[in-house]
């Protein structure tokens, strides 16, 4: 359900220059496990729930990105119109040794299963989030469970 769907554990890899577009899919780019993954240059256009979802990203970069309405909220296979789970530009779980920078998120869609985040993630550990231009209905969610060291700074949120 992702356009692009990396092999476990592949690292030494650049995605680059490309724009990606995909309102029927899940999202743009999946990974699991990938080390020194570098995302830059890549338009994320029209994605039904995240233009980048990775599990256990290490030294890795994504930055000079443009992500607009790269996900929304979902719910059992399909747009959660009354409930579900929150999508958006980068949810990251068990990410460590990255840096997310001078990227832009975007939301210009506006029904009811339109809630969208730019960067979202779990157990981060130290991450550098900065220069990012972030206007959606969430900015930068690292709630809980185990984040360390996760500089956040010189962000622009605008909430919609």
């Amino acid at each position: 359900a992702y356009l692009i769907h990396l092999p476990n554990d592949v690292n030494d890899f650049e995605i680059a220059r490309l724009t990606l577009t995909g309102p029927q899919l899940h999202g743009a780019i999946y990974g699991w496990f990938n080390q020194r993954v570098q995302l830059h240059a890549l338009e994320f256009r029209d994605f039904q729930y995240a233009g980048v979802r990775t599990y256990g990203t290490r030294l890795s970069r994504i930055h000079d990105c443009v992500f607009v309405d790269a996900g929304q909220r979902w719910s059992d296979g399909k747009p959660g119109v009354d409930g579900g789970i929150t999508g958006g530009g980068i949810f990251a779980i068990w990410i460590a040794d990255t840096e997310i920078s001078h990227n832009r998120f975007r939301i210009t869609k506006h029904a009811p299963n339109e809630h969208y985040y730019g960067i979202k993630g779990r157990q981060g550990r130290r991450l550098r989030i900065h220069h990012n231009t972030i206007e959606t209905n969430f900015s930068i969610e690292f709630p809980f469970e185990g984040d360390e060291d996760v500089e956040i700074d010189h962000n622009v949120l605008a909430g919609t």
